[in-house]
C-alpha cells in the first residue's frame, strides 16, 4: 500500500494494494496513515524497507521512553523495575519480529501506551480547573489513532470506560477518580467511538464502490469452525504459535502477576481495578474467539494481548511498590521478585533470538512465499525489458498470501488467494479466472510448477525468466 501511495501519487483516503481483491485493488481496512506517511518519505529517501521499518517501530520506542519518564518522575518508581517492564515487552518474540515489520499491530500498541499514560496523568496527577485538558485531548487522539490502526488493541480502554460509567452510578466504587473528571472522559470516549465509526463506514463505502472482497471486520469465529479444522488449529497454536508468543517462563510470570493483581485488589478493596482486570480478560478472550480461525495461518492476532499483559505488569509493579513502602520485609521480597523477573526476561530474550533466527533462515517454513531473487536488482531490469509496468496485471503463483510476491514484483493482479479459494493441486480454472479479470500474464516463482501436467495444458508463451522466476503470456 505504501509503495502504491508513492508511485501512483494517491490521496490518503484512496489507497490501493497490489492484489485486485475481486475488483481493482482499491480497498482498505485499518486506517492507512502510517502507509501514507511511508509513501511520502519514499519521495525523500527513495523506496527503502529500512524507512518502512523505522516508521512502524518508532511509536513503540517513543511510548516506552515516555512510560519510563512518567513512572520515574510522576510515580516515583525506581529505575530497575521500570527498565524490567520495558525490556520485558521488547523481549516477546512477536514484538521483536513484527516490531520491525510492516503490520500496524505494534505501532497501535505504541499509540495506546502513550494515550494510556496521558489519561493516567490527567486522572491522578493533573490539578486542572479548566474545562478542557490538553492531556485528555492528546490522550483521546492517541487512543483514537491506536484504534484506527487496530481496533482490538484498545480493549482495555473500553473496559476502563465501563468502570468509569459504573463509578457514576456507585461513586464509592472508584473513590480515587475525581467526579469532575468522569464526564470529560466519557465525552472523550464518545469522540473516539465516533471517529472510528466514521472510518468504519467509509471503509465499507470504499469497498462497495470498488467491488472489493476485503473488509475491515470480517470475523472468523470459533463456533463456526468444524471439528477437524478446530483440532488442526488447536494443535497449531500449541506446537507452533505458543513458542512464538513467549517463553513458558514468561507465560507463567504473566499468570502469577495476574493472580497477584486480583488478590491485591481484593485485599486493598480496589474493586474498580478488579473489575477492570476481569473485564479486560473476558473481552480479550472473546476477541480471540471471534478471530479464532485466523490462527490457521497467522500468529500476529496474539499481539493484541500484549497491551493487556503490559497493564498487568504495571499494576503488579504498583502493588509491589505500595507494599514495600510500608514494610522492610516486603522490600526483601521485592528484590527476590526482581531477580526472578530478570531471569525470566533473559530466557524470553533467548527465545526471541531463536525465533528470529528460524524466521529469517532461508529454508524456514516462514518463508514459504519468499524467493531470494526478488531482491536482486537484475529482476527489475528483466521485468522492465518485458514491458511490464506497475499497473500490469498478472497471476502470481505459488503464493498463498494476498500480496507478498505481487508487492515484491511491484505488479498488480491476484495470487493463489483468490476470493477465499486456493489453487493447491489444480490449475484447470486459471484461464477462466484470468479472463474474468482481464489478466494476460502469468508469473511462476517456483520451477516445479512449470513441469506440472495441469500447467502444460494451459496455452502460454514464455516472455523471459530470471533464475527461478518465470514470466508467461496467457494465450487464448
Amino acid at each position: 500500500m505504501a509503495l502504491n501511495y508513492y508511485q501512483f501519487n494517491l490521496s490518503l483516503f484512496k489507497p490501493e494494494v497490489h492484489h485486485l481483491l475481486g475488483g481493482n485493488g482499491r480497498a482498505v481496512g485499518e486506517f492507512p496513515i502510517l502507509y501514507y506517511i511511508v509513501g511520502q518519505l519514499f519521495r525523500i529517501f527513495g523506496v527503502s524497507y529500512a524507512v518502512f521499518r523505522i516508521v512502524h517501530f518508532l511509536p513503540l520506542v517513543i511510548s516506552l521512553l515516555y512510560l519510563a519518564y512518567f513512572l520515574i518522575k510522576k510515580v516515583n518508581c525506581s529505575l530497575l523495575p521500570v527498565l524490567s517492564i520495558i525490556v520485558c515487552l521488547f523481549s516477546y518474540p512477536l514484538i521483536a519480529y513484527y516490531g520491525l515489520n510492516f503490520l500496524p499491530n505494534v505501532p497501535s500498541i505504541g499509540f495506546f501506551i502513550i494515550g494510556g499514560i496521558l489519561l493516567t496523568d490527567y486522572l491522578f496527577f493533573e490539578e486542572t480547573t479548566s474545562k478542557i485538558s490538553k492531556k485528555l485531548v492528546w490522550s483521546s487522539i492517541m487512543i483514537a489513532l491506536s484504534a484506527l490502526l487496530k481496533p482490538t488493541t484498545i480493549s482495555s480502554y473500553t473496559i476502563f470506560i465501563g468502570v468509569i460509567i459504573i463509578s457514576f452510578l456507585f461513586p464509592r466504587f472508584a473513590p480515587c477518580i475525581k467526579k469532575n473528571k468522569k464526564l470529560p472522559i466519557i465525552i472523550s470516549f464518545i469522540g473516539i467511538a465516533i471517529v472510528n465509526l466514521l472510518w468504519f463506514y467509509y471503509a465499507a463505502y470504499y469497498k462497495k464502490i470498488n467491488h472489493a472482497t476485503y473488509f475491515l471486520i470480517d470475523i472468523l469465529p470459533y463456533w463456526n469452525i468444524d471439528k477437524e479444522k478446530l483440532k488442526f488449529i488447536n494443535e497449531r497454536i500449541l506446537t507452533l504459535w505458543m513458542p512464538v508468543i513467549a517463553h513458558k517462563s514468561m507465560i507463567y510470570l504473566s499468570v502469577l502477576s495476574g493472580i497477584f493483581v486480583i488478590v491485591s485488589s481484593i485485599i486493598r478493596k480496589h474493586y474498580f481495578i478488579l473489575l477492570f482486570f476481569t473485564g479486560g480478560f473476558v473481552l480479550d478472550t472473546f476477541i480471540l474467539l471471534l478471530w479464532y480461525e485466523a490462527f490457521t495461518d497467522h500468529d500476529y492476532y496474539f499481539i493484541n494481548l500484549y497491551s493487556f499483559v503490559f497493564v498487568i505488569f504495571i499494576l503488579s509493579m504498583y502493588y509491589i511498590q505500595t507494599y514495600t513502602n510500608k514494610s522492610t520485609y516486603f522490600s526483601q521480597i521485592k528484590n527476590a521478585v526482581y531477580v526472578i523477573v530478570l531471569f525470566t526476561i533473559i530466557w524470553n530474550l533467548q527465545q526471541s533470538r531463536q525465533i528470529l533466527e528460524e524466521r529469517y533462515a532461508p529454508n524456514s517454513i516462514w518463508k514459504e512465499n519468499f524467493n531470494a531473487y526478488f531482491y536482486d536488482p537484475r529482476l527489475k531490469e528483466i521485468i522492465k525489458s518485458i514491458g511490464f509496468t506497475p499497473k500490469t496485471k498478472v497471476i502470481s503463483i505459488p503464493d498463498k498470501s494476498t500480496n507478498i510476491t505481487l508487492a515484491l514484483l511491484n505488479l498488480k493482479g491476484i495470487t493463489q488467494l483468490y476470493e477465499g479459494y486456493h489453487w493447491n493441486n489444480d490449475l484447470s480454472n486459471l484461464p477462466e479466472v484470468a479472463k474474468k479479470y482481464d489478466i494476460k500474464y502469468l508469473v511462476i516463482c517456483s520451477p516445479e510448477w512449470i513441469h506440472r501436467e495441469d500447467f502444460k495444458r494451459i496455452r502460454t508463451k514464455e516472455l523471459g525468466h530470471f533464475e527461478s522466476i518465470y514470466f508467461f503470456e496467457l494465450l487464448e
